[in-house]
């Protein structure tokens, strides 16, 4: 099985943002809300991110993200 709702069901949501309330803080609640287990990954600064960026397997890496 794959596809989101299997990767919810295994606790393997990751949510990437910066380390402030913005766009995220939305999917952070419907996650907490639904029960949902997940990872929250924040970024404390520029140069963090820019580490992280290039090894995310999307075409169009953006923050917030949110892999499965």
């Amino acid at each position: 099985r794959e596809g989101l709702l299997f990767a919810m069901s295994q606790g393997k949501i990751v949510l990437g943002y910066h380390n402030i309330r913005g766009l995220a803080h939305a999917l952070r609640a419907m996650l907490v809300y639904a029960g949902v287990s997940f990872e929250d990954k924040l970024f404390h600064s520029w140069d963090e991110w820019m580490g992280v960026k290039p090894t995310l397997n999307s075409p169009f890496p953006n923050l917030p993200y949110l892999e499965h």
